[in-house]
Formats: structure tokens, sequence, C-alpha cells
């Protein structure tokens, strides 16, 4: 949360005084800056102190060595998970060139819908009275909100609902 925090001032600062803004630069750099942290407190925990970090587990905190967090099943899963994700952001930049910023929200705001829809076809499962007052204020909000942006381009619209739809897997 804090390298976030510092990455998004230091983005900010180099935009405002060297005109450079790139978003995606912002994600790799925040995607190093974890990397490098994990790997740290990982190691730390591993051949330095076994119990480290120990009362953490308490607010639900859970650090673990390199030995039961890197395996050949957690490393196929993240791949996939980091392929789907590269996949959701691809399909949000492709939308960005065909709808505006407040109409790319608008229908972000939405990708609960998109949840519900795909829980209920992969699982069966039938969304509670309170889920569904919910995604339908939501859904209502988002429409009120983008009601004066709302345009006929279709591609756009199917980007960001895809791009919906690819999250909520």
């Amino acid at each position: 949360m804090s390298v976030s925090q510092v990455l998004t001032i230091v983005n900010k600062f180099i935009y405002s005084t060297y005109g450079f803004k790139s978003p995606l630069n912002l994600l790799m750099l925040q995607c190093i800056c974890n990397l490098i942290i994990c790997a740290t407190l990982m190691m730390y925990k591993t051949y330095i102190n076994p119990k480290a970090y120990e009362f953490l587990e308490k607010f639900g905190i859970k650090i673990g060595d390199f030995h039961t967090v890197i395996t050949p099943l957690k490393g196929k899963i993240g791949m996939q998970i980091g392929c789907m994700n590269i996949g959701m952001v691809l399909l949000g930049l492709y939308a960005l060139k065909f709808v505006n910023i407040p109409l790319l929200l608008t229908n972000r705001r939405c990708a609960i819908v998109a949840t519900i829809i795909m829980q209920y076809l992969l699982e069966s499962k039938i969304p509670d009275r309170k889920l569904v007052i919910a995604a339908t204020l939501l859904l209502i909000g988002a429409l009120i909100a983008g009601y004066e942006s709302l345009d006929a381009n279709i591609v756009g619209y199917l980007f960001v609902w895809a791009q919906n739809f690819f999250q909520s897997f």
C-alpha cells in the first residue's frame, strides 16, 4: 500500500516536471517493488528467522517461506492469473480507444453484474435478494453517472464488458 502511494506521487512529480506520463510504467514499477518487498520478507523468514511475522497471523496476514510459497502448482496458477490479468489490461486499453474515460468508468462499475452472471453460468449460484438489490442500485447509479456521455460506439461497450467478464473469472 505504501509503495503504491509513493509510486503515484513519483509518477505525478515526473509528469508535472517533464510532461511524461505512463500508467503501464507505473504498474511495472509497482510490481517490481512488490516483488522485491515480498522476496525480502520471505528470504528473511526462510533463511534467518523461521518464526518471523507470527504476530501478523492474528490479523489474517500470513507471510510464508520459499518452501511453502514456491511450488510448481502455485507457479502454474500464478502464471495463469498473470496472463488473465494482462488480457484484462489489454481489453481496458483497447476499450479506451473507443470510449471516453467517464463512459469506461461507468461501465466498469457494472463489473459486479458481470460477476453475478458468471457465477450463475459457471456455478449455478443464484444471488440472494440483497446482492440483487445492491447490483441493481449500482447499475442504476452507473447509468445516471454516464448518461451524458452515452454514445453509440458498440465496439467500445463490447471491450469494456469483455473486460468486466474477464475480470469476473
